[in-house]
């Protein structure tokens, strides 16, 4: 009998312990291998989404301090012509602008919990906001190409494209869902 604090022996194990995905129940599964370790983590939802949400949040303050507005207002103007009835793109001023995406980025990561449970709800979420952060990343990194400068939010595009892609990935294994 193994004695812990204060002389109490430890209570008999009722199974022996043993190693690996049969012994889920006994122990947790521990990768043993870079692929294990590399499939666990490119499944894992919960980091996925608080990667994209912190990602989201560094994107936004890269855009506020490049002056994003003062690159992008004006294309949406110059869009807008073509565009007639519909008024797309929107044109912002700069605190409603900065308040609703910090408003955003607070509410993605009060989400992190849910993501780690994969709640059902998570998911179709975390396909439309992946895909959108995609979009405005590739966006930014073929703007910054196409006009030979670097454009406002371009230091952060690859890294908001990489956890976008991190979370598309996790959402495509629903078969790890919580219970």
């Amino acid at each position: 009998m193994v004695r812990q604090g204060r002389g109490r022996p430890f209570p008999p194990s009722p199974r022996p312990l043993r190693w690996g995905p049969g012994a889920a129940s006994v122990v947790p599964f521990v990768p043993l291998t870079m692929s294990d370790l590399m499939s666990e983590w490119s499944t894992n939802f919960g980091l996925a989404w608080l990667a994209l949400g912190v990602a989201f949040g560094l994107h936004v303050a890269d855009e506020t301090a490049h002056d994003f507005l003062a690159w992008y207002n004006p294309i949406a103007r110059r869009l807008r012509r073509f565009t007639g009835v519909f008024r797309f793109p929107p044109i912002f001023t700069f605190w409603a602008w900065l308040v609703g995406l910090a408003a955003v980025t607070a509410v993605v990561l009060a989400l992190t919990p849910w993501a780690f449970e994969r709640r059902p709800l998570m998911r179709p979420l975390a396909i439309a906001f992946a895909g959108i952060n995609t979009g405005n990343g590739l966006l930014h990194i073929v703007a910054a190409v196409t006009s030979r400068r670097r454009v406002p939010g371009v230091l952060s595009a690859p890294l908001l494209l990489a956890a976008s892609l991190w979370v598309l990935t996790a959402a495509a294994h629903p078969a790890e869902a919580a219970p």
